[in-house]
């Protein structure tokens, strides 16, 4: 299913098939999201940098994808979200 996005990086191909199952989306909601600037940065932030533990995927009102660090104050669409530790990313950095 997300191998057919052609994402090109194996960890954000496991992030996708994750919330595709997960909200039970099509993959073009997710490629309409992934192809913005934004929220491939903060993707990718997400698995780059040990400051960014949260990342928070949701299903918009209008039915998008967006994406976000944190979870919002008041929030009633589904969500996913991943929380990595820093036990973590330090194994795989060290």
């Amino acid at each position: 299913m997300a191998a057919e996005l052609e994402i090109g990086d194996v960890r954000v191909e496991f992030v996708a098939e994750y919330v595709l199952k997960t909200l039970r989306i099509k993959g073009d909601k997710w490629t309409k999201m992934y192809v913005i600037d934004d929220n491939k940065q903060l993707c990718l932030d997400f698995f780059d940098k040990p400051d960014s533990q949260t990342l928070v995927i949701a299903i918009t009102a209008a039915g998008g994808l967006t994406v976000m660090n944190e979870w919002p104050a008041q929030f009633k669409q589904k969500a996913v979200s991943l929380v990595q530790s820093m036990e973590f990313f330090l194994k795989f950095t060290v």
